[in-house]
């Protein structure tokens, strides 16, 4: 398979999927009933859109549209987790030289990012340790001694045959000696799923969660990397602090690393003019919710606005604190603003309800990490 459902999922858009499955690559290794996340209603409408994907005729594409597909594909899956001093994207005209490091960089990747820098733009490349993930003192060196003349390094973490919780320890010794450099970092985390990030988080300046390592992932990220790409990916899972920290944001207890549903931009959005048809409707009724999205930054991007809904008046003990009901993904130029509509019909219990509507979840995490508030407004169930 070419990109792994949490990829696809990550992009929250049923038309991406849609896209992804024309190229004849990504037919003959999909496997419908993989994992699309741990939302319900997410990975219900990826896997309905992948459903009426495949049952549509094959259409014949030549192997560089095909490739064009899934390298878009894969760039919207990207999710940028952390932009501490805003390190990315590489477009200062300051920053002159660029380290890229990692073991999977040695091959193809590293050829495919460089395609994509600016011209004005010297990149290294280095190992830092052997792909079976040994250790090399040797090119444990060379990469420290690369890293060295770099303005800004990109580490290149994570292996398929690991245990999906922890980096093998030479990528562990790797990050430990390039983020004492003083040097900004930058990691790319790649694996089927992803490892435990709390110390990456904590030594390095930006994250990109990468997914799986494909031949098709270095383009993509190049893209990400040098700001031709706006990220606009969002986690279809909960990424904890540690891996005995389990289960999904629907009833989590422990204050994940990174939420469900969060992901960041190069730009700005706020929302605005939260408006219901109802503030009080019978049991069944049809319900629309209507906000106002604004791209306040200064770079165009998609975002991907958000509807959770949380029950008050509570009669089950294991309801969840709130679910995701609705979702859009659209693309606004800088200063351009749009209204999203959404509609709600799966109020059939009398309560009082909660509606929120944002670019995360309603969680203290999502909002600490991103800045940004979800509105919210109530609705009484008769």
């Amino acid at each position: 398979m070419n990109i792994n459902n949490f990829s696809l999922a990550a992009t929250f858009d049923v038309s991406l999927l849609e896209m992804a499955l024309t190229a004849p690559a990504m037919r003959d290794n999909f496997d419908i009933e993989f994992d699309f996340g741990e939302d319900p209603y997410l990975a219900d409408n990826m896997r309905q859109a992948a459903a009426n994907a495949l049952n549509n005729p094959v259409q014949p594409l030549d192997n560089d549209t095909a490739d064009g597909i899934i390298r878009h594909v894969s760039a919207g899956g990207l999710v940028l987790l952390r932009n501490h001093k805003r390190v990315l994207p590489l477009s200062s005209t300051y920053i002159r030289t660029v380290a890229v490091i990692g073991p999977q960089t040695v091959c193809g990747m590293f050829h495919d990012i460089k395609k994509i820098a600016p011209e004005h733009l010297q990149l290294l490349n280095a190992a830092g340790c052997p792909p079976d993930n040994n250790f090399s003192d040797e090119l444990l060196a060379a990469a420290l001694s690369t890293a060295v003349r770099s303005d800004v390094v990109v580490l290149c973490l994570g292996a398929e045959d690991c245990d999906g919780t922890h980096l093998p320890p030479p990528q562990l010794a790797l990050l430990e000696a390039v983020s004492m450099l003083g040097k900004p970092v930058i990691a790319a985390v790649f694996g089927t799923y992803p490892h435990a990030l709390e110390n990456i988080h904590k030594k390095v300046d930006s994250v990109i969660l990468a997914w799986e390592y494909t031949r098709h992932i270095g383009a993509a990220l190049g893209h990400v990397l040098f700001g031709q790409v706006n990220p606009s990916g969002r986690l279809p899972i909960t990424l904890p602090r540690t891996p005995d920290e389990t289960g999904s944001y629907l009833f989590a207890r422990h204050d994940p690393l990174y939420p469900f549903g969060y992901g960041l931009s190069y730009t700005h959005f706020t929302y605005s003019e939260l408006k219901l048809s109802g503030n009080k409707i019978s049991a069944g009724q049809l319900i629309s919710v209507e906000c106002v999205v604004e791209n306040a930054g200064t770079l165009p991007g998609h975002e991907v606005a958000q509807l959770y809904l949380r029950q008050e008046s509570r009669t089950a003990v294991d309801l969840p604190r709130w679910k995701l009901c609705a979702f859009q993904r659209i693309f606004l130029q800088k200063g351009e603003s749009r209204a999203v509509r959404f509609e709600l019909s799966a109020l059939d219990e009398p309560s009082r309800y909660v509606v929120y509507v944002g670019g995360h979840q309603p969680d203290a995490r999502s909002v600490w990490l991103t800045e940004t508030p979800v509105l919210s407004a109530f609705i009484e169930v008769v």
